[in-house]
């Protein structure tokens, strides 16, 4: 079965970011190598919420914290209705 797109929770990408040895990054890195991810708007918005968060300093430097949304940011990200959103940021 092949797989065209996925969604990934919050917590993958987090956690992808703290660890490059478990199964959120394992996930994250195949799908951006397989597959589009999709999202929301509201998971943006979450994901640079929960990353501004102070508690992450101390892991992870607000610079590379910053240049991980660029990077893992979904391919396509979708509206309320299932609309794919123009989001700047290519791929």
């Amino acid at each position: 079965m092949k797989v065209n797109r996925v969604v990934l929770d919050t917590n993958v990408f987090i956690s992808a970011l703290l660890s490059s040895s478990g199964k959120p990054f394992a996930s994250l890195s195949w799908a951006l190598d397989n597959a589009t991810i999709l999202a929301s708007r509201e998971l943006i918005s979450e994901l640079s919420t929960r990353l501004a968060r102070p508690k992450f300093a101390k892991y992870v430097s607000e610079e590379r914290r910053n240049a991980f949304i660029v990077t893992a940011h979904p391919q396509r990200v979708l509206d309320n209705g299932g609309g794919p959103i123009d989001t700047g940021i290519p791929g």
